[in-house]
């Protein structure tokens, strides 16, 4: 899980990093597509975590004695920047069909609003996963094999 919120922090840092510098049409165009991309892969990520391997986690805590909600944070995390990236998102495409002109402080704007809380939760579930530590490791990892087929099925590889 560390490997996949780094790349996609990675991903984010790219683009923050990379908007002021770019100014030719395609570079502008593969910008916005790159960061559709990120945000579809944010979004598929946290489904797959939502609707699968969140409730096994969730059992299985409830079998180890930790409670029934205790990844109950990380949903509402998801849910506390989503909105955030759903704008972004739609920035973007509104970019790539001329609607809007390209302007690299309006994107960094953007993702200034969503990335202090999508950094905080990628840093907070880990903490929620090693607090899992009581839970039988085999169906953990189980889950989370499960979790990353189901992913592999189900991602948007064209965007």
């Amino acid at each position: 899980m560390a490997n996949v919120h780094n790349a996609l922090l990675r991903g984010l840092n790219s683009i923050y990093l990379q908007a002021p510098h770019i100014s030719q049409p395609a570079d502008i165009m593969d910008l916005m597509l790159y960061t559709k991309a990120w945000a579809d892969t944010v979004f598929h990520h946290h489904s797959g975590e939502e609707k699968l391997f969140f409730p096994v986690l969730s059992e299985l805590a409830r079998e180890a004695g930790l409670g029934p909600d205790v990844m109950e944070g990380n949903v509402a995390q998801h849910h506390a920047f989503e909105e955030g990236i759903k704008e972004t998102m739609k920035w973007c495409e509104d970019v790539r069909s001329g609607e809007k002109e390209f302007d690299a402080k309006v994107l960094i704007g953007l993702i200034d609003s969503f990335a202090p809380v999508l950094c905080q939760h990628l840093h907070d579930e880990i903490e929620t996963l090693i607090k899992l530590e009581k839970c039988d490791g085999k169906k953990i990892e189980q889950a989370m094999a499960e979790t990353a087929q189901a992913g592999i099925k189900t991602a948007d590889v064209v965007c």
